[in-house]
C-alpha cells in the first residue's frame, strides 16, 4: 500500500541543525514528570523475545510507523490475531499504562480491536484486575492506551488484539508499544515549593497535575535528547496536541532546573531556542528560558520585561547573553511595556550564529522582530558554551544567575534547542505547524 509521508523536519533536512533538547508538557516522549521509561526491552520488535505469545503472521511492516521507528504487520490466519508479552516484564505496585499505535488497511478499517493488561495467579506473577480497552481501527495511526492498578508486584501480561472477529488475510499494523510504570519520583525543582502546583492540565502523561517536589538531578530523566530518548521534533502533527497542556509558574519560586556540563550537547557555540509562553497580564513577568552558571554573571536569558533596565519605558521582551562584565549584549523588542504579558499564547525564537559580530535575532509568532541593542560590550557573546568551569543549568521559568532569579509568572508549554541558527523560513514553519495547539 502507499505510505503517507509527512513534511520533513529541520533535522531531517540538515543533520547539522539537529534538535538537541526538547521538553514539552504535552509529550509523553519528553515530559519530565514522573519517569516514563519503557519497561519493554525491545518494544518495536514483535518478532523478539518480549512478544512470546502470538497468533497470526507477524512481519516487519512496509509502513515506517507514526514516529519513523518502524512497524510490524499482523496478517490474520484465523479469527483472533494477537500479540502478547506474557509474564516477561516485572512491575511494582501502583498504576501501570500500556499503549501502542495501530493502523488498519482495506477491510480492517472500521472493525474493532482491543488492548489489554492481564494479571496471573501463579508464583511470581503480578496481581490485580484485568483491564481491556476497545477501539475502532482506522486508516491512520492512532494511539490506544489501557491503564490499571497493580495490587501485587510481579510479572505482567500485556497485549494487543486486532481485528476482533477477523477474516483470514486481514492486515493490521502496530508500532511503538510502551509499558510504563508510574513512580512517586518527581524531577522538578523549586527553591521553596510547598503546596503550589507547577503542572496543570496534563492529560495521560506524567504526574497528571500532582504537586511536584525534588530535584531534576536526582533522576535520570532530565535530558530528553534524540541520542538517548528518541525525542521527536514537537511540530510532528501526530504529537503534542493534548489540549491545553502546560506548566503554570507562580512567579515566586517555581521553575524547572536542568543541569548540563561544559562538554555536553548543550555546550553550543551557536543555536536556536524556541518556546511557547503565555505570560500573565501586567507587570514584569521574568525569564521564560535561562541558561548558564549559577552564582556568576555568565549566563543568557529570554525574558518578558517592563522597563527592566530603566533605559526604555516601552521594553517588551529581552534576549541577553553575558560573559561577565567585560563582554555582554542586551537586545530588546520595544512594543510597549507588558505588550507580551497579555494572557495570550506566543512563540518566541532566538538565534545565535556564533560570530564575533553576532547580535542574534528574535522572532515572535514566526515573525522577525526589530531589536534595540542597549549594551554591546566586548566581542565575545557566547551562546551556551560559556565554559567557565562552573556548574551550568538550563532553567525553564527563571535565569540561573544568583544575583537575580527573575522567576516567570505565567504558563510555558515547551522549550526546544537546536544546534544551529535556524533560518527565518524554518522558524516560521515550526510556528505554523504548532500554532493550532495554542488556538492561533
Amino acid at each position: 500500500m502507499a505510505t503517507k509521508i509527512g513534511p520533513k523536519t529541520v533535522s531531517q533536512r540538515d543533520r547539522s541543525k539537529a534538535l538537541v533538547f526538547c521538553i514539552d508538557a504535552a509529550h509523553f516522549d519528553s515530559y519530565g514528570g514522573q519517569p516514563t521509561d519503557n519497561l519493554l526491552a525491545d518494544p518495536n520488535n514483535f518478532g523478539g523475545a518480549d512478544w512470546n505469545v502470538k497468533s497470526g503472521t507477524w512481519a516487519v511492516g512496509d509502513d515506517p510507523g507514526p514516529h519513523g521507528n518502524g512497524s510490524y504487520s499482523c496478517t490474520a490466519t484465523n479469527s483472533d490475531p494477537y500479540a502478547y508479552s506474557s509474564f516477561v516484564r516485572s512491575v511494582s505496585t501502583g498504576n501501570i499504562t500500556f499503549s501502542a499505535w495501530v493502523k488498519g488497511e482495506g477491510d480492517t478499517i472500521g472493525t474493532s480491536g482491543d488492548i489489554r493488561i492481564n494479571f496471573g495467579s501463579s508464583g511470581g506473577q503480578a496481581t490485580g484486575t484485568n483491564a481491556t480497552v476497545n477501539y475502532t481501527i482506522t486508516g491512520e495511526w492512532q494511539k490506544v492506551t489501557v491503564t490499571q492498578n497493580v495490587t501485587g508486584a510481579g510479572t505482567i501480561k500485556v497485549g494487543v488484539e486486532a481485528p476482533n472477529s477477523a477474516t483470514v488475510g486481514d492486515v493490521v499494523y502496530f508500532s511503538d508499544p510502551q509499558l510504563e510504570q508510574s513512580s512517586t519520583s518527581a524531577p522538578f525543582t523549586a527553591t521553596a515549593r510547598t503546596a503550589s502546583n507547577a503542572v496543570k492540565k496534563i492529560s495521560r502523561v506524567g504526574a497528571l497535575g500532582n504537586t511536584l517536589t525534588g530535584t531534576f538531578a536526582t533522576y535520570g530523566q532530565e535530558l530528553f535528547r534524540p541520542a538517548n530518548r528518541r525525542v521527536l521534533a514537537s511540530f510532528d502533527t501526530m504529537q503534542g496536541h493534548i489540549g491545553g497542556a502546560h506548566w503554570d509558574f507562580a512567579g515566586d519560586d517555581e521553575c524547572i532546573v536542568i543541569p548540563y556540563a561544559d562538554d555536553s550537547s548543550l555546550d553550543l557555540a551557536r543555536g536556536t531556542i524556541i518556546a511557547w509562553f503565555n505570560a500573565s497580564g501586567g507587570g514584569h513577568n521574568g525569564t521564560i528560558v535561562g541558561w548558564g552558571s549559577a552564582g556568576t554573571n555568565n549566563y543568557g536569558n529570554i525574558a518578558i520585561t517592563s522597563n527592566w533596565t530603566s533605559s526604555y519605558a516601552d521594553e517588551s521582551l529581552a534576549y541577553n547573553r553575558y560573559k561577565g562584565s567585560a563582554s555582554n549584549i542586551q537586545m530588546y523588542v520595544r512594543k510597549g511595556a507588558n505588550f507580551y504579558a497579555d494572557s495570550t499564547w506566543h512563540c518566541v525564537a532566538v538565534t545565535s550564529h556564533g560570530g564575533t559580530s553576532d547580535l542574534g535575532r528574535i522572532y515572535i509568532d514566526g515573525e522577525l522582530q526589530t531589536i534595540t541593542t542597549t549594551s554591546s560590550i566586548g566581542d565575545e557573546h557566547p551562546f551556551m558554551n560559556i565554559r567557565d568551569g562552573e556548574a551550568k543549568f538550563l532553567n525553564i521559568g527563571r535565569r540561573p544567575y544568583g544575583g537575580g532569579a527573575e522567576f516567570y509568572n505565567g504558563e510555558i508549554a515547551n522549550t526546544m534547542i537546536w544546534s544551529s541558527s535556524l533560518t527565518s523560513k524554518e522558524i516560521k514553519d515550526i510556528y505554523i505547524a504548532q500554532k493550532g495547539r495554542f488556538g492561533k
